[in-house]
């Protein structure tokens, strides 16, 4: 059967970027919100929930689908057969899953209304991971307009529902409950775009194709869950060498950082399938454009994060939030540039189909965090933890960006770091640094001073955009690209 793509890359990347922006800057809002009628011992329950329920469901969400939008991408008119093979096979991911998280929460919180909420919350997630997988439909038809629009459907809910509990004055309970519905409505807002878009496609059970899709999913799936316990295994044990306060706090200054993550997440899902497109030249020349772009803007970010950490949290947290916030914020500033470059050969990897040696980096990361934790949290807290994520997140850049450039021929972004950028961040860096006043208008500043410098130096990644915005806006059936998107992105959970 021919199957109808959409719009190309650079379009895809658009909305992405746009609904990516709108859902983490909601997602955002929903937490400032709680922040300010939950306690910080409250924000910490739900920090932990959250993290557990990221940590169990991630092998499906995170490495099962990007299987099965690869297989529909691929399916020549088996798209129902396919569909109803990975709603089985989730279901089996999800099961395990939920058995997990809640198991893992009834040790974890000891006081029954904690532990309630905490549940509420990953048990809405169990629909939401199921409505995760009918959303491959369309993501194998590259009509990413829909991951955008149901990505602010559910933080669109979450910041609704904390403005309703904000001015009830809500407590615990209702914040997990709030949590799990926002789950339940992406998974119905799914539904809905499925059978009103792609109602043809209409899941049909097959027994071998669920146990084949089952066993090949299982190395993604262990690589996209030491991922997880990679990025927030952190806040499980400072839950058990910490305050609850203290986790509430480290996760509502992480928030700040990571939201700014959408644009290298949607560059990345926008280029894997030309990344995994048989033109590999096509490929070479994209994914060192992009870290060219990404390495331009996370310089500044993590420099002018770093200055600017401290009254930044000040300003957008009660006085509790900023006080306890101070010993590690401008280490978590810096770890959200970082981060920001590590998506293009992360994502690159997977696009290669190099998942063997993806998940082998990850899970030795995730070792290295989880000892490095305990060997350093009971006497250091959040400033030891923050420390050991910009540690274990550099060594991820450089193991995944060798791996990546063993492939494609680029060295890394240390290959393509432009001296003018670092030097106009620096500039950008001092001047925030030493204006007197507000920290929105010291960050104004340090952007007009970055991007004059830059302009001055002629350090603007023009080429960059050029080959980006060309290259990507080609059809990637026209290059003969088969591939699919990456893993679900759940940095705005």
């Amino acid at each position: 059967m021919s199957v109808a793509r959409g719009p190309g890359v650079a379009a895809n990347a658009a909305w992405l970027v746009a609904g990516g922006l709108g859902a983490r800057l909601l997602s955002f809002v929903a937490f400032w919100l709680l922040a300010r009628v939950l306690t910080p011992a409250q924000m910490g329950v739900i920090t932990l929930a959250l993290s557990v329920g990221a940590m169990c469901y991630e092998p499906g969400d995170g490495g099962l689908d990007p299987m099965v939008v690869r297989a529909l991408s691929r399916a020549h008119g088996r798209e129902s057969a396919r569909l109803g093979a990975a709603f089985a096979a989730k279901a089996l991911y999800v099961t395990v899953g939920a058995a997990v998280a809640f198991a893992s929460l009834a040790l974890l919180v000891p006081d029954a209304p904690s532990r309630h909420a905490a549940m509420l919350l990953v048990g809405g997630w169990v629909v939401g991971s199921l409505g995760r997988t009918l959303s491959a439909v369309f993501q194998a038809r590259e009509r990413f307009v829909w991951k955008g629009a149901l990505d602010l459907g559910r933080s669109g809910t979450l910041a609704a529902g904390g403005l309703v509990l904000w001015v009830a004055g809500a407590g615990v309970g209702a914040a997990g409950f709030l949590y799990g519905i926002a789950e339940v409505v992406q998974a119905m807002l799914t539904a809905f775009i499925q059978r009103l878009h792609f109602g043809h496609v209409r899941a049909t059970l097959s027994t071998r194709l669920t146990v084949r899709l089952a066993r090949q999913a299982w190395l993604p799936g262990l690589s996209a869950l030491a991922a997880m316990v990679y990025l927030v295994g952190d806040r499980v044990l400072l839950w058990r060498f910490t305050s609850r306060a203290e986790v509430g706090v480290y996760e509502a200054v992480s928030r700040i950082p990571l939201a700014f993550a959408v644009l290298p997440a949607a560059i990345s899902m926008a280029a894997f399938p030309a990344i995994s497109g048989r033109d590999r030249a096509r490929a070479r020349r994209i994914y060192r454009e992009a870290l060219v772009l990404m390495v331009t803007l996370a310089v500044p970010l993590g420099v002018g994060g770093a200055v600017l950490a401290n009254p930044g949290v000040a300003l957008l947290y009660p006085p509790a939030y900023a006080a306890m916030g101070q010993p590690f914020a401008a280490i978590w500033m810096v770890v959200g540039a970082v981060i920001f470059v590590s998506y293009v050969p992360s994502s690159a990897l997977l696009a290669l189909g190099r998942t063997t040696e993806l998940a082998r980096i990850t899970a030795s990361l995730a070792a290295g965090n989880i000892v490095l934790n305990l060997l350093v949290d009971p006497w250091l807290g959040t400033r030891g933890a923050a420390s050991v994520m910009l540690l274990t997140q550099l060594a991820g850049l450089v193991a995944y960006s060798l791996a990546a450039g063993r492939e494609l021929g680029v060295a890394g972004p240390w290959s393509v770091l432009d001296p003018r950028v670092v030097l106009a961040s620096g500039l950008a860096g001092l001047v925030a640094g030493l204006l007197p006043g507000g920290v929105v208008l010291r960050a104004a500043a340090g952007f007009v001073a970055y991007a004059g410098a830059l302009a001055i130096l002629r350090g603007w990644p023009s080429e960059a955009i050029r080959v980006l915005r060309e290259g990507l806006a080609d059809s990637p059936r026209a290059t003969g690209s088969v591939g699919s998107a990456p893993a679900v992105d759940r940095g705005a959970v």
